[in-house]
């Protein structure tokens, strides 16, 4: 993922320290990454940031195992019975 950040856009960009995804400030670095994650070296970037994108993903979506769901109906059901 490349997110786009250029100053003066606004908007909440909370990704932007996390190190998870590739972040342009310009029409450059948007060239830049893009090269990056299409050339034959795009596993190693991706290799490289693994670890913070599990991360951020942990931590802002929880899991993302397809499961939110039963989650939710569980802890519903908990909160019915007591």
């Amino acid at each position: 993922v490349v997110n786009v950040d250029f100053p003066g856009s606004g908007g909440h960009c909370f990704y932007k320290k996390s190190g998870a995804t590739w972040v342009a400030r310009s029409l450059d670095e948007i060239e830049s990454n893009i090269r990056i994650l299409t050339s034959k070296n795009r596993d190693e970037a991706m290799v490289s940031r693994e670890s913070a994108r599990k991360k951020f993903l942990f931590e802002t979506a929880y899991l993302a195992d397809g499961k939110a769901t039963e989650r939710v109906v569980e802890m519903a059901l908990n909160m019915i019975r007591t």
